[in-house]
């Protein structure tokens, strides 16, 4: 639908036309489309000259121009990259396909036959400019998705590769991770000493990507850091169900309903290095594991409640564990059993242990590196498709 007279647009048009009463026609055309920043060249020696000195949304070039022609004219603007994004209409009274075809080829975007029909006329170059419009819109998104996505890398990069506190000279703590991304991480974990001789640690997966995972991965942090500053202020023990319920809790009524399709599994823990106790609380992440010189590999199974921030009254049990001299405790993200070799088998449950039957419970590091190995001999060439992340620790005099 043609726009009314007063309905004014900032589009900048170059007209590029040798019969005068074909320029009037096009001004009174687009005028009253509403197109008033309007440039007329008589011949293409102008039209040339006109270019290099204004910038334009659209040219409406005629192919017959005396001297130089509208196609030499198409030609000259694009090698000169004055047309990197100036869409061009061309226009000719007389059929001519070879010339037509040439300047499509140039990169024309559209062809209009005179003598022009207005509606036709005004339809095609408010068609064009949507386009290019449409075009500047998606390059400036994409560029803002690009600047979003390299933050959330590095946000994402900052918070994956926290070091893990050593203790272990004052309280005997030892402890191992790694985390091994093929893009930008979606895991992330935590550990840092309680005032009261505790170690508190998490390791937690989140569902989204780039910058909504970045995003969550910093808040789920920031609001692990709160519960627990809150239950010590109250001067209450820190119950690793209660951080959950908490954290829970204020991400689903922060942003009710967002969580929609997306999960944070999260498994978080305390373990009090003056008696050895282990407290674990799980939001549906992957059990962890119990090495031990005695027992062997132990299946730590904790009630699973349900991911993050998908319902506001989920309910979190903590798992209490008494620690022996020689046990070490094992994490684990899903991403480490979904590891898959040349024939798409997984590297599953069963091997995992396998492994870590292998592995001295007395060395967090050594736990750490052998597995890594075993997954990359596993794995092959094949290209990793999920976030890794591997966390050992022990505490007790070694």
């Amino acid at each position: 639908m043609a726009q009314s007279d007063f309905m004014s647009r900032p589009e900048r048009i170059l007209v590029v036309e040798d019969d005068e009463f074909s320029q009037e026609l096009i001004q009174l055309y687009l005028r009253k489309a509403g197109f008033n920043e309007l440039t007329i060249a008589a011949n293409g020696h102008d039209a040339l000259n006109i270019a290099k000195q204004q910038t334009f949304d659209l040219v409406l070039l005629d192919l017959n121009l005396p001297r130089i022609s509208g196609s030499e004219v198409l030609r000259r603007l694009k090698k000169e990259g004055m047309l990197t994004d100036t869409p061009v209409i061309i226009s000719s009274s007389i059929g001519n396909m070879d010339d037509i075809v040439q300047c499509i080829d140039l990169g024309a975007e559209d062809f209009l036959l005179k003598p022009f029909n207005v509606r036709l006329l005004e339809g095609r170059v408010s068609a064009i400019l949507e386009k290019k419009r449409l075009r500047e819109e998606s390059r400036v998104a994409k560029a803002n998705r690009s600047r979003e996505d390299h933050a959330a890398r590095l946000l994402q990069g900052t918070i994956s590769s926290i070091s893990l506190p050593s203790a272990r000279d004052e309280h005997g703590l030892a402890a191992a991770v790694t985390l091994s991304s093929p893009l930008a991480s979606n895991d992330f974990y935590n550990m840092f000493m309680l005032p009261d001789g505790v170690a508190f640690f998490m390791i937690g997966t989140v569902t989204e990507i780039n910058v909504a995972a970045a995003l969550t991965m910093s808040r789920v942090h920031a609001m692990v850091r709160r519960s627990v500053d809150r239950l010590l202020a109250e001067g209450g023990h820190v119950e690793a169900h209660a951080v959950l319920a908490w954290v829970n809790r204020e991400l689903y009524q922060s942003d009710p309903g967002s969580h929609q399709g997306a999960q944070t599994a999260l498994l978080v823990g305390t373990v009090a290095l003056s008696d050895n106790h282990l407290q674990l609380a799980s939001a549906g992440h992957p059990d962890p594991l119990l090495l031990s010189t005695r027992r062997g590999v132990v299946s730590l199974s904790c009630d699973r409640g349900r991911p993050l921030g998908v319902h506001p009254d989920a309910v979190y049990t903590s798992k209490n564990i008494s620690l022996e001299q020689d046990d070490a405790v094992f994490l684990h993200t899903k991403g480490l059993l979904d590891v898959t070799d040349a024939s798409g088998m997984l590297f599953g449950e069963s091997r995992m242990k396998a492994k870590l039957e292998d592995c001295d419970p007395l060395q967090p590091n050594g736990i750490v590196t052998g597995l890594e190995a075993e997954i990359r001999r596993f794995m092959g060439q094949t290209q990793q498709r999920e976030d890794i992340t591997i966390l050992a620790l022990r505490c007790g005099s070694i």
